[in-house]
């Protein structure tokens, strides 16, 4: 990808990836020529709903991030997911994202009220 295709900047998450280019035009060049070698070589077909060009300005979301041209963080749909999910065995995992300031500061406080929960007596 790097050295056929030569974008600005890339990242690829499994099957996923984003890739920044200065100009729209040069954007949908490599859409166009990027869907028809996936389709030639491996028979495979790009999802339309996830093939958008946009302007980096726009912001958008994706792989649970909310993404702009000055930062990259965890969406406010997945960050409530983690903060109900949090525990003590995997806290440290999830203080590894990139949460905003506050999600970040709540993950032990949540991590405390789930223990709180399993040590008081059930009345």
């Amino acid at each position: 990808m790097r050295h056929t295709v030569k974008p600005l900047a890339y990242v690829r998450y499994g099957d996923d990836c984003l890739l920044l280019f200065p100009t729209r035009r040069q954007a949908w060049q490599v859409r166009t020529a990027a869907t028809s070698w996936l389709y030639g070589q491996l028979k495979l077909t790009i999802n339309p709903k996830n093939d958008v060009v946009i302007k980096v300005s726009a912001g958008l979301h994706w792989l649970g991030h909310a993404v702009t041209a000055k930062y990259a963080v965890v969406d406010k749909t997945t960050t409530r997911r983690v903060l109900a999910r949090v525990n003590t065995s995997n806290v440290a995992s999830y203080k590894a994202l990139k949460l905003a300031k506050w999600p970040k500061t709540e993950l032990n406080w949540a991590v405390l009220d789930k223990i709180k929960d399993i040590l008081s007596p059930k009345a």
